[in-house]
């Protein structure tokens, strides 16, 4: 399950990391927004937790021998698989407070939230993020020639490398020229702390 909700969640979000259009990429962002808080609501639910707290229990009095005084229970066990899934479950509902005091949960709840805010916040931000350097085509030497032509050409004739991952990356594992590295590396420092 929780595979799926990542799976999902990057085909959803995918948008707001490469889009060039920007309404496209604040509406991706939104929506991962609603779907981590979504997420993050599902494992807060005490009714939930107590299922799957009434679920381990069971199972623990099955492993354990433990006749019930209510009830017969099966010789049945969970497989290993369950019981990841079981323990997975039960940590996620302990991380969003579950078994907290309803006044510590909800400051949890709140503290958790102005963190997730500011954390696509700061995602948009770098997404959004026009920072580039310009070098001439002899200082790229090295680089590919694909990523060459895909790069913006300043007025001035220069090539304009972004400090996005791709770029970045590029640069950094073929560009022959040193001083290039360096600059590339410094103007994504400087992105960073600006952001």
């Amino acid at each position: 399950m929780i595979g799926t909700v990542a799976t999902t969640q990057a085909q959803v979000t995918l948008p707001a990391m490469v889009s060039t259009d920007k309404a496209v990429r604040q509406q991706a962002s939104a929506a991962k927004e609603r779907l981590k808080d979504a997420f993050d609501q599902t494992y807060a639910r005490e009714d939930l937790f107590r299922v799957f707290r009434g679920i381990e229990a069971y199972f623990s009095l099955v492993l354990l021998s433990i006749p019930s005084p209510v009830l017969e229970l099966p010789k049945e066990e969970l497989s290993m698989e369950q019981t990841r899934l079981l323990e997975a479950s039960l940590s996620l509902f302990r991380q969003n407070g579950t078994d907290l005091a309803p006044e510590d949960r909800a400051r949890l709840m709140a503290l958790r939230g102005e963190l997730t805010r500011l954390e696509f916040k700061y995602q948009q931000n770098l997404n959004e993020d026009t920072s580039s350097a310009l070098f001439s085509a002899d200082q790229l030497k090295g680089c590919g020639g694909k990523f060459i032509e895909s790069l913006q050409t300043a007025e001035d004739g220069l090539l304009c490398v972004t400090t996005k991952p791709p770029d970045v990356l590029e640069v950094l594992q073929r560009c022959e020229d040193a001083d290039v590295r360096y600059e590339i590396i410094e103007s994504k420092k400087k992105e960073e702390k600006r952001l």
